[in-house]
């Protein structure tokens, strides 16, 4: 069975979103919690990241990060 995986750090988010299925953004206080439906090889890419080993393809970063963000935003709005 998969759990899910959840951060709060946004840069790693971005990163995640490249590859992994979001399920939700939860928002308490403003503060964002991004829901990651967990799989075998995500461990392999938060440690690359945290390593700072992970190499991506500078425009998808960027538009998988403006994509985040307006969820993110989308979510606050929503909350307030």
């Amino acid at each position: 069975m998969n759990r899910d995986y959840k951060t709060t750090d946004f840069r790693l988010a971005v990163i995640l979103s490249m590859t992994f299925n979001l399920k939700e953004i939860s928002v308490n206080n403003k503060k964002g919690t991004f829901i990651f439906e967990s799989s075998p090889e995500m461990s392999d890419y938060i440690n690359a990241f945290y390593d700072r080993q992970l190499q991506v393809e500078p425009i998808s970063h960027d538009e998988a990060r403006d994509l985040l963000k307006n969820k993110l935003y989308s979510n606050i709005g929503g909350k307030q």
